[in-house]
């Protein structure tokens, strides 16, 4: 595209698109959960405690996946830098939709819709 028209699509997806995009994705996601309540579906969230061991549990499903990449010629280095930008970036935007205030089905306290 133009230089010209590359800045209105640039322009319009930094800003209203934005907008509309971050409140469609979440209302899908609430929206498909209460429709599961309501058509008798067990949503299950777990405690504290279960959410520890579930992250320990889910340790191993990553260490799996960097063998994996390391066997296809993928330095573990470079996995790992994979797995830990990732994890940055689910921070960040976990701290912008607290402070954006967005809703979700999921995540923090300050932002679920229960």
């Amino acid at each position: 595209l133009p230089p010209d028209l590359q800045e209105i699509i640039t322009d319009y997806v930094q800003g209203d698109f934005r907008e509309k995009l971050i409140g469609m994705w979440n209302r899908i996601d609430i929206e498909g959960i209460q429709y599961a309540r309501d058509n008798g579906y067990n949503i299950t969230d777990l405690s504290p405690e279960e959410l520890v061991e579930w992250k320990q549990m889910s340790n191993k499903v990553v260490e799996n996946y960097v063998n994996d990449m390391v066997a296809k010629g993928y330095s573990k280095d470079e996995v790992n830098g994979w797995i830990s930008f990732i994890q940055e970036r689910i921070e960040y935007w976990t701290n912008e939709q607290i402070k954006a205030g967005v809703k979700s089905s999921t995540g923090p306290d300050e932002v679920i819709v229960k």
